[in-house]
């Protein structure tokens, strides 16, 4: 059971199993409410949440706590539909809505749920705008205050979500058909890119094999998107694909497989996309930002493109903010999350996909040229499954060990252990120049982990 005395929200919103404290629609109810409140005193005239899901079974359930608590509060919700994350960021801007929010567990497996929030811009609300509305969930408005009569809140569909991202996205390619020639293959994770991803790659111009989009509600993330990319990697070989595509459950990160069956991940992507503008002189302020995670290889190769890389702790959010505090528009995490703020406020599988394969295709270079662009340190993750959350300085034995094998391991090479902030899991990751010794060592730390924390 989660402990209530937790903060609700963690690295991304509100996630937990589904129908379990915190993603109970009683929450969920009660979050609507606060929602309004907190937005009340900023909005000119009624306050308007675009409200979208990804395809687990539970998400219709918490999708209509959420709307029901919003338009008890007195605001009007705009039903989205299932629909990428990114596409509320989008859609709450385009339609210049007070809030946006979206019930999806992103690549967590179909039992667990989640509600991620935007605000007005489209931004993921900052660390001090959740905090308020924790204060205002533990303080609830009393019954008798409620809205009533004329004043409850409506609930309306908006028909029309989907065809204006998809249109959103096409716009970002010039041309008639601008991937025409291209085959590809188009891995929707069972989730919420499956009505519309294939679509707008099609609409392109690109032959497209299609798999992992036929969602029925309990094979989100299934065998198949990012966290499963065999799945696209044996179909890109066996249809002789020019490269794959892969989203995870909300679609909002996205991994690619080039020709030769091989991985291109995040750190590629960013090194690409910052090349590019940096060629076209729209890398602003010359700098990318990343995560404690990026390889070593990406933060060398950007140096010797004479741009500056950053890190920051794990989470968009962070990416994001950074970013913002900057005046840069290009970060991400290794994951496949790649934000482009001078598109979209937010992470967009969809979007980041359109940008490869535009350089792809304005280059003539296939996507197993880009990968080798830079050379990636072994790095190894570990996930050890915890039982509590002990601060990690107080686990001596853990810290002793993290210590032991930051001396082990020698320069180039870095060692990072943290509780995951969707996932009730320690994640471990090391790098350095040997494989060998990077393997031996996170198995180490996780055999040590297991002892202190499981």
């Amino acid at each position: 059971m989660r402990d209530r005395t937790e903060p609700l929200f963690g690295t991304d919103g509100i996630r937990g199993v589904a129908n379990r404290y915190p993603m109970t629609p009683e929450v969920a109810v009660t979050l609507g409410r606060a929602l309004v409140r907190q937005l009340e005193s900023r909005a000119a005239n009624t306050v308007t949440v675009v409200v979208g899901r990804d395809t687990r079974l539970s998400s219709p359930m918490l999708e209509a706590a959420l709307a029901a608590g919003v338009a008890s509060g007195g605001g009007t919700v705009r039903l989205a539909g299932c629909i990428p994350t990114a596409a509320v960021s989008f859609l709450t801007a385009e339609l210049r809505a007070s809030a946006g929010a979206v019930v999806s567990a992103s690549h967590n497996p179909f039992h667990d749920n989640g509600i991620k929030l935007f605000d007005e811009r489209g931004f993921k609300l900052s660390a001090q705008a959740e905090r308020n509305l924790e204060e205002l969930l533990a303080n609830p408005v009393p019954e008798e205050d409620w809205p009533h009569g004329a004043l409850v809140g409506r609930i309306e569909s908006l028909a029309d979500a989907a065809e204006r991202y998809a249109g959103f996205a096409r716009s970002r390619l010039a041309g008639a058909s601008p991937l025409a020639g291209l085959r590809l293959v188009v891995d929707c994770a069972h989730g919420a890119a499956s009505g519309i991803a294939p679509r707008v790659f099609s609409d392109l111009g690109a032959r497209v094999h299609v798999v992992g989009a036929e969602p029925d509600g309990t094979n989100i993330n299934e065998g198949c998107g990012t966290q499963h990319i065999g799945t696209l990697r044996a179909e890109v070989l066996r249809v002789g694909a020019d490269g794959g595509v892969a989203f995870d459950g909300d679609a909002d990160r996205v991994l690619l497989v080039d020709e030769e069956g091989e991985v291109v991940d995040g750190d590629h992507v960013l090194f690409v996309l910052a090349e590019a503008l940096s060629g076209r002189g729209r890398l602003a302020r010359n700098v990318v930002v990343g995560t404690s995670m990026s390889n070593l290889g990406l933060e060398l190769g950007l140096r010797s493109l004479g741009i500056e890389f950053v890190r920051v702790p794990v989470g968009d959010r962070n990416v994001v903010e950074e970013l913002r505090r900057r005046g840069g528009v290009l970060g991400g995490e290794p994951s496949g999350h790649v934000v482009q703020l001078h598109v979209l406020p937010t992470g967009d599988g969809l979007l980041t996909a359109l940008a490869m394969l535009e350089r792809a295709v304005e280059t003539g270079r296939r996507w197993s040229e880009w990968r080798r662009r830079i050379v990636k340190y072994p790095q190894v993750l570990r996930s050890v499954p915890v039982r509590r959350r002990l601060p990690l300085d107080e686990v001596a034995e853990l810290r002793g060990a993290i210590r032991a094998a930051e001396a082990s391991l020698g320069n180039p090479s870095r060692v990072v252990v943290r509780y995951s902030g969707t996932e009730p899991v320690l994640r471990i990751m090391v790098e350095g120049d040997s494989a060998e010794t990077v393997r031996a060592v996170a198995d180490e730390l996780a055999s040590v982990a297991e002892r202190c924390l499981a």
